[in-house]
């Protein structure tokens, strides 16, 4: 019964963490890693000014280095809540104490890939940011299942 509880205990804990970084579309998501502004095509079809540039690389910089810290955290909390549900005898409030900082985690990097969309909005011209999106949601688009290479590879063929 206690495997059980912890089978399901798991199965809602990681359901409930990718339903909250599913919220967003794959598209604003790459858009916050900034991923998209790593390739010199895409840096050419925006026509990014240097200014722009610079900004960009800045704050894709700090987003990082805040999504590196939270989601090491988050491992950190994970790591913690499995040690406690190994226990013999578990404790319910050090259960749910756990269970509320990674809830609150979680959705520290949602809104850290919002902040970061907020962020870039400023910097791009809505145009600019228009096209970015379009770019985006082709990529995703163009992904297949699970982002597979293969899948690219065949749809290309």
């Amino acid at each position: 019964m206690k495997r059980n509880f912890i089978a399901v205990f798991f199965f809602l804990l990681f359901s409930f963490s990718w339903l909250i970084i599913t919220q967003i579309p794959y598209a604003s998501a790459e858009l916050s890693t900034g991923n998209n502004l790593a390739t010199p095509n895409i840096i050419n079809e925006l026509s990014l000014t240097p200014e722009q540039r610079e900004l960009l690389k800045e704050q894709r910089y700090q987003e990082r280095y805040k999504m590196i810290n939270t989601r090491n955290k988050i491992r950190l909390k994970e790591l913690e809540l499995r040690h406690e549900l190994e226990k013999k005898e578990i404790n319910r409030e050090a259960v749910d104490k756990i269970l509320a900082e990674l809830k609150k985690l979680q959705s520290n990097i949602l809104e850290q890939r919002v902040e970061a969309i907020l962020k870039m909005k400023e910097i791009l011209t809505p145009e600019q940011f228009e096209k970015l999106q379009s770019i985006s949601e082709q990529r995703y688009k163009n992904r297949g299942r699970f982002g597979s290479k293969i899948n690219r590879v065949k749809k290309q063929e």
